[in-house]
């Protein structure tokens, strides 16, 4: 075989190649049908991923999350949180993260101090105190029928023992009782 007669197979070859490429598909992959919202809940508790969302769907909120005492905002589209999702309208078309927005509460400004007297005459408990107030113990100290009252206790199982001379409030107290049977 000579250069010239090879000249056509070459350019045969060359005008098929042209043309399997022109008829390939470019985007082999069909668009996926279905998506993913995340949930960033920001510090609060997470919040579990919504997977297999229909494209176009729109999908229920899931249960609000917790902060400390901050109270839960909603959910927003974007981290900046400027446009609030709206569960109602709102529709998945893409892969998604939402974003929780929350507003700071302030802690109480003031407390209570309860008293379970286990079964002893009632106490009344001390209100409106401020917080690293200290209190007085009750006077008079409760009273149970055959039984000696053995002092203000921090926890049901007598544990710590309320020092009123230096234990102060922080939060809502309850103090229990405890007694010893005669």
């Amino acid at each position: 075989m000579n250069k010239k007669s090879l000249f056509p197979i070459i350019a045969l070859c060359a005008v098929i190649g042209l043309l399997v490429t022109a008829c390939k598909d470019d985007d082999p992959e069909p668009p996926a049908s279905t998506f993913t919202v995340a949930f960033n809940s920001n510090g609060g508790s997470s919040v579990a991923s919504k997977t297999g969302v229909a494209s176009g769907a729109t999908i229920q909120a899931p249960t609000a999350p917790t902060k400390g005492t901050d109270t839960f905002g909603g959910w927003y589209k974007e981290s900046t949180l400027t446009t609030p999702w709206n569960f109602a309208t709102d529709t998945v078309t893409a892969n998604i993260t939402l974003y929780a927005k929350w507003t700071e509460t302030e802690a109480p400004t003031t407390f209570t101090v309860t008293f379970d007297s286990k079964d002893g005459s009632a106490v009344n408990p001390i209100t409106g105190l401020a917080s690293g107030a200290k209190i007085n113990e009750p006077d008079p100290a409760p009273t149970k029928e055959g039984f000696t009252f053995g002092g203000w206790y921090k926890e049901a199982t007598f544990e710590n023992e309320w020092d009123f001379e230096s234990d102060t409030v922080t939060e809502n107290t309850t103090l229990y009782a405890k007694w010893t049977e005669n």
